[in-house]
């Protein structure tokens, strides 16, 4: 969508387009039900749900409860989000300041970490660690992550260290084990077999590379991602761009539609 397209988005025309992409029935965000959801009558553009008395606005739906951002800011928000525009893009774009950019920013992170599959992954992946930041300014920390060749599936953690404790536990977590794990020859994964995995090692040193691609690309794409829409990141809150990146990973065909981001914000909207 290009930027003068977005420029004659009105109001109106904004909150058109965010209530209709709800559905026919909107959910009440505090008993989940749709039947008893009614619009308020009058000047009030608030919903009223009559099974529990629950008041809320068309911005608590799609994640911006408390906000003072109208619903054309928004909607500019999301597109920006979903582009991997930086937040001086953000402030050009939609006017507010750099605090409130980012604070909305880190509020989409936290509305699209539910829609992050956390259920077992079963097959062959590729796992590697990698390390973002830099040690000299103390702000380095360590990433494991695993991945199909196929970039369906992709899990991203941050880790404590390269030990074997510390990746056996992210393999525990993430891979059914019987699954095939492809890594480089780094000792802490030696031992895996004993957990059940079939492992297929690929010895960087003696210059072999192609099964672990995957993995490289997946490294290469997020520090891309970081340095031209960020440029840096704190370790603190590492974990909330390893939300954003693996989001806009898997979901790469829609996530440019700020449309598409506001429904995954709109089921996964706190209760009050």
């Amino acid at each position: 969508m290009k930027k003068r397209l977005l420029i004659n988005v009105s109001e109106s025309k904004a909150i058109k387009d965010l209530r209709s992409n709800i559905g026919k029935h909107i959910p009440c965000p505090k008993c989940s039900r749709k039947k008893y959801v009614r619009r308020l009558k009058g000047k009030d553009k608030r919903y009223f749900c009559a099974k529990c008395r629950y008041k809320f606005s068309l911005k608590n739906l799609v994640g911006f409860k408390y906000s003072n951002l109208n619903y054309k800011q928004i909607y500019h928000l999301l597109h920006c989000f979903g582009n991997n525009k930086s937040h001086q893009d953000v402030i050009d774009w939609t006017g507010v300041s750099y605090p409130t950019s980012r604070l909305n920013y880190s509020r989409i992170r936290t509305g699209l970490k539910p829609h992050l599959d956390t259920d077992k992954l079963t097959g062959k992946f590729v796992c590697d660690e990698c390390f973002v930041g830099k040690q000299k300014t103390n702000n380095q920390a360590i990433v494991m992550g695993a991945v199909d060749s196929t970039f369906t599936n992709l899990r991203l953690e941050v880790i404590p260290d390269r030990e074997q404790d510390s990746i056996e536990k992210f393999l525990e977590i993430h891979i059914e084990p019987t699954s095939l794990i492809v890594s480089d020859a780094f000792s802490s994964y030696f031992d895996i077999g004993f957990m059940g995995y079939n492992h297929l090692i690929e010895n960087h040193s003696k210059g072999r590379f192609q099964e672990t691609v995957p993995i490289e690309r997946v490294w290469g794409l997020f520090k891309t991602s970081i340095t031209r829409s960020y440029h840096h990141i704190h370790k603190e809150k590492l974990p909330e761009y390893l939300v954003e990146f693996q989001f806009k990973f898997i979901h790469r065909k829609y996530r440019r539609n700020p449309l598409y981001i506001a429904k995954m914000l709109t089921k996964t909207v706190p209760d009050c």
